[in-house]
């Protein structure tokens, strides 16, 4: 059920009952759909990351505050599918690039991907590089996704225990506020802006540039995917710091970032 408040805010009371589902032990994902204009295209969110984890595939994922463009959540697998999970969400902004967007807040067990394009594309097509452009980046919000199992390296199926539930009903909530420059329905203030870190690049360059509200944080380095150390950042005092790339190969790499308060933090990018 939808509630719409005065201030703008819309929350969604999400319920689900798979009891009752014939095909029970065969559900690949218990949740909802929809879809985002594609001008929201970096995913700032709250939840197990950097990398897609399941309900089997999860350990080595952390539960962390993560940033990353909603193209690059596709997964380029040998043929295309269904990817880019992230368990565990409590929060998800999806932002344009002028700060404007919408606020997710959960409460309960919500798994979430953003992609580019929708599940019909995904299965329609053998390869990614055939996948037409979309209007729209489709997000899912789940209650729980089927574990991917071993069957790419043998015939095992996924174990019970990480089978879709369906012995109950499952519920969780989610929060939908606008952020930027959107107003509310009874004042004409736009909502807090929420700061946001970037990495960007120009490809074929040898230089990137860390940028956003860096004097919230003491330290940064940057680590490789595997979680390796590779450099320290300096945080001079400002909002952008420069640092060379020359010594990386071309591939996806995390600036780690530490709170002055401790947290941390960690922003997904790529070298070109």
């Amino acid at each position: 059920t939808y509630t719409i408040h005065a201030d703008g805010n819309v929350v969604l009371n999400v319920s689900l009952d798979p009891t009752q589902a014939q095909n029970k032990g065969q559900l690949r994902r218990l949740g909802i759909s929809m879809g985002f204009d594609n001008r929201f295209a970096l995913m700032d969110y709250t939840a197990r990351g950097p990398r897609e984890n399941y309900s089997d595939r999860c350990e080595g994922s952390f539960f962390g505050h993560y940033v990353q463009r909603v193209d690059s959540n596709l997964t380029h697998y040998a043929r295309t599918q269904t990817c880019g999970n992230r368990m565990g969400l409590r929060d998800l902004r999806l932002i344009d690039a002028e700060g404007n967007g919408v606020l997710v807040s959960t409460e309960g067990q919500v798994e979430f991907s953003v992609l580019p394009y929708d599940d019909h594309d995904l299965v329609n097509v053998e390869h990614d590089w055939e996948l037409a452009p979309s209007k729209f980046n489709t997000a899912h919000f789940d209650f729980f996704q089927q574990g991917v199992g071993s069957g790419s390296c043998g015939p095992a199926l996924t174990l019970d225990k990480y089978k879709v539930p369906t012995d109950k009903v499952a519920n969780y909530t989610l929060r939908f506020s606008g952020l930027g420059k959107l107003y509310t329905g009874i004042a004409n203030r736009p909502f807090a802006q929420q700061p946001v870190l970037r990495v960007t690049s120009v490809p074929g360059a040898e230089t990137a540039t860390l940028s956003g509200a860096l004097t919230a944080y003491r330290s940064a380095s940057v680590v490789d995917l595997r979680g390796a150390h590779l450099f320290d950042l300096p945080l001079n005092g400002s909002n952008r710091v420069v640092f060379s790339t020359a010594t990386l190969q071309k591939g996806t790499y995390l600036v780690q970032l530490v709170r002055n308060d401790g947290k941390n933090e960690a922003v997904k990018w790529f070298k070109n």
